[in-house]
């Protein structure tokens, strides 16, 4: 069992899965976030760069979701 924000899953990809589908969402959410988690942007400009994403196409929202995701990520531990 794996368990993540307070969720719990029978699998890894399931736990997976569901980080990949936490968004934020709305501008002042999404500079909220990044202000408080990556003010510099090097982070989560990183983490658009690995998943191939153009400088054209990142906004506010896509980059506090590729961190929060990423942090979700992190933080899944396998329970018994």
């Amino acid at each position: 069992m794996f368990t993540v924000n307070n969720e719990k899953f029978d699998t890894l990809e399931k736990a997976q899965d569901y980080c990949y589908e936490q968004e934020i969402i709305y501008y002042y959410k999404a500079i909220g976030y990044l202000n408080e988690h990556d003010p510099s942007l090097r982070e989560s400009l990183g983490y658009a760069s690995d998943c191939g994403y153009e400088l054209e196409s990142l906004n506010s929202e896509l980059l506090a979701t590729l961190l929060y995701q990423q942090k979700l990520l992190d933080e899944i531990e396998e329970v018994e």
